[in-house]
């Protein structure tokens, strides 16, 4: 049964918007439907686990790895998969680790990525995921940049959660549980370097809940966004790499259907993983 699948479409200038990144797509843990966005629908450059940021800037150069909208016909910025470097298979976790491209408006490579997703199926029948992120500099400093909105490793819910954002809601830790849980929460001044953050949403009838976990490891200052219509995530501002100081970042994603992920069952969850050599 599918479980993720990894998309990495050739960039074509013509359809910049829709090629321009690689991302992963997740399956309902029973293989019987996709939970997340691919191109298309509301906020087409938001798919499924995928990572970037709008202000990227670098040797006097503003470039964007968020969207690609197409308004300059000759624009090459992307993230471009490059090859496999590993791939694993067995009974207790499947994965790989790939090479990605990031390139700036004429095309040329000004990072290198490595990425590498591992997926663990789990006796509960729901999926652990995860994700790790080193990005290097090939050009000296670089300034990684945008908002909470815009940047960042996010998760992006299928289409069918933006066309029936009445079904979401978030779990979150106890410290910000007095807010409601069907709006939004993007309070970047009270709400810096949280943990985890969950969301519970509706696909084609069935209700599914992702556990959203930030490595204590990653920079401190990371910021959680919220959107019902179901993209959240973390961004880190004030992120500078340069060559030899590379940008690492660890999350796990928790997928699950029903209502079984409450806060309490997320706080051990985090706790185990903080724990994780």
């Amino acid at each position: 049964l599918p479980a993720v699948e990894y998309v990495y479409p050739d960039f074509n200038i013509k359809k910049a918007e829709e090629t321009m990144r690689p991302f992963h797509h997740i399956y309902d843990p029973d293989g019987s439907q996709l939970i997340t966005k691919g191109p298309g629908g509301r906020y087409s450059h938001h798919r499924g686990i995928f990572y970037g940021y709008r202000n990227i800037r670098f040797n006097g150069k503003d470039v964007s790895s968020w969207a690609n909208f197409g308004e300059e016909p000759d624009n090459l910025e992307s993230t471009q998969h490059t090859r496999f470097l590993r791939e694993w298979t067995g009974p207790v976790f499947g994965g790989h680790e790939v090479a990605i491209d990031w390139r700036d408006q004429e095309g040329n490579v000004f990072a290198r990525e490595t990425r590498t997703v591992r997926v663990y199926p789990r006796l509960d029948g729901e999926l652990m995921i995860d994700v790790e992120s080193v990005l290097s500099s090939l050009v000296g400093p670089i300034e990684l940049g945008g908002d909470l909105q815009h940047a960042g490793l996010q998760f992006r819910a299928a289409q069918f959660v933006a066309d029936h954002p009445q079904y979401s809601r978030y779990i979150r830790p106890e410290e910000w549980s007095d807010y409601p849980a069907d709006e939004e929460l993007n309070d970047t001044e009270n709400r810096l370097d949280e943990p985890w953050n969950a969301f519970s949403f509706v696909v084609n009838g069935k209700r599914y809940t992702v556990g959203y976990f930030s490595h204590p490891r990653n920079p401190a200052g990371g910021q959680m966004s919220e959107r019902l219509y179901g993209r959240f995530g973390e961004f880190i501002p004030g992120v500078v790499i340069d060559e030899g100081k590379p940008l690492h970042l660890r999350y796990r994603f928790l997928v699950g259907g029903g209502d079984e992920i409450d806060r309490e069952r997320m706080e051990r969850e985090y706790r185990a993983y903080t724990l994780t050599p």
